[in-house]
């Protein structure tokens, strides 16, 4: 599935649009090629940011998976795209455990989805790529490989994403915005995110219920979405679960949009209208042939 760009508009000229989009692999090659930076979106230095790794119990728990030399390197493409390195040297090498590339534009939205309540034009931080990566651990029963990982994760999601609303804040940011790569990320975010699409919404939250009724796990759901293995059973052809914009509202009227009553009334009428399987034969073709290592 080709990963969907997050279309932003310069801050300094909405008639620009920059657009940009990351893969597992070609981070490393953007960020090869870029100027190092002392300060982190141009206003937190390093100190800084390990504080606020301190204060949001990151470090502590890296701390607890033996990670406890950790180093920081911030790059930059300009002054509205940031880039951060998180590297291990307890061993004495260096290992990356995380990247996270955040960018600064103004969201104008290309289409209304609401009748009766447009969503205004935002100034938003936008997620590009998050990367946190347990490179000692190993998958396990209970901690099962997902789509795009080769590695696990480090458990510090809910604390980064703490983080995240906290800059979003003092940069009085309108909303917080991601488009979500893999189907399991749409579920991670939607702790905190909404789509903008509620037809979206609302085909996450069937997905989720229906087949997790027929017993599969996040796992089995994430893959079968990441290999077109899903039918949808009332008309037996192959459903594609399409990814989109999903916003962490912080201003009043990016949160007046979410908790709009016709944004709710077309979430539970997209929901109601999906019913789904998998496709087993397949899903276990595929997950047969699927080698992480060669994963886009």
């Amino acid at each position: 599935m080709p990963k969907r760009r997050l279309r932003l508009f310069s801050l300094g000229d909405d008639a620009v649009p920059l657009e940009m989009t990351f893969s597992t692999s070609d981070v490393t090659e953007q960020l090869a090629g870029e100027k190092a930076s002392l300060l982190f979106m141009g206003h937190f230095e390093k100190p800084r940011v390990l504080d606020a790794f301190e204060r949001f119990g990151i470090l502590a728990q890296l701390r607890s998976l033996g990670y406890s030399d950790i180093h920081l390197e911030f790059h930059a493409r300009g002054p509205l795209e940031h880039f951060m390195r998180i590297y291990d040297t307890t061993d004495g090498e260096q290992q990356l455990l995380g990247e996270v590339v955040l960018r600064e534009g103004r969201f104008v939205p290309e289409q209304s989805f609401l009748d009766g309540c447009a969503l205004p034009p935002l100034n938003v931080l936008a997620i590009e790529w998050i990367l946190m990566q347990h490179f000692r651990g190993g998958f396990a029963a209970d901690r099962r490989r997902l789509p795009g990982q080769r590695h696990p994760g480090l458990g510090v999601g809910r604390m980064v994403m703490d983080l995240l609303i906290w800059v979003a804040t003092l940069l009085e940011k309108d909303a917080l915005m991601n488009i979500p790569e893999y189907f399991h990320n749409a579920v991670f975010y939607d702790r905190w995110f909404k789509f903008v699409d509620p037809a979206a919404q609302g085909t996450l939250a069937a997905i989720l219920e229906r087949l997790g009724n027929q017993g599969h796990d996040l796992a089995e759901i994430s893959f079968a979405a990441y290999f077109d293995c899903l039918v949808d059973t009332r008309t037996g052809r192959p459903f594609i679960w399409r990814t989109g914009e999903q916003m962490l509202p912080r201003s009043p009227a990016a949160r007046d949009y979410l908790a709009h009553p016709e944004y709710a009334r077309r979430v539970t009428e997209a929901k109601a209208m999906l019913s789904l399987t998998v496709d087993r034969e397949r899903f276990a073709r595929k997950m047969s042939e699927h080698d992480p290592e060669n994963e886009s």
